[in-house]
């Protein structure tokens, strides 16, 4: 995935991608689903938009400016699109993200033991 979105965002004059952006990339997209904001804007606001509750202020709580997380949505890459002629186009689209499913599949096999206390079958 990081060298995937790095060709892309070479094509926008970017940086390279590292493979620690898109870790934390994800995990800003996982922490923003705690939120409640109008825009995403708001989750790197310093200011609150209430005075009883505090600014989120993702820039200080994450270390990723909004500018790089803009730039990696919008460049994100998972997979090579197949180039196979006789896929259908509906295969082609899924293509995209069979890789990014399979390997944390793999990932998750190899370092989640489920138990009796806990089910992690439909916890995503």
């Amino acid at each position: 995935m990081a060298r995937l979105t790095s060709g892309k965002r070479a094509d926008s004059r970017c940086n390279t991608t590292t493979a620690e952006e898109v870790r934390m990339m994800i995990g800003v997209l996982v922490l923003g689903t705690r939120h409640e904001f109008g825009s995403r804007a708001d989750l790197w606001t310093p200011v609150s938009r209430n005075k009883y509750i505090q600014a989120i202020s993702f820039g200080k709580l994450t270390g990723m400016s909004r500018d790089l997380f803009d730039t990696l949505c919008s460049c994100m890459t998972y997979s090579a699109e197949s180039v196979e002629p006789t896929v259908s186009s509906e295969r082609r689209r899924w293509s995209l993200v069979d890789d990014f499913v399979g390997s944390f599949n793999v990932h998750r096999e190899a370092h989640v033991q489920p138990s009796d206390l806990l089910c992690t079958d439909e916890s995503m």
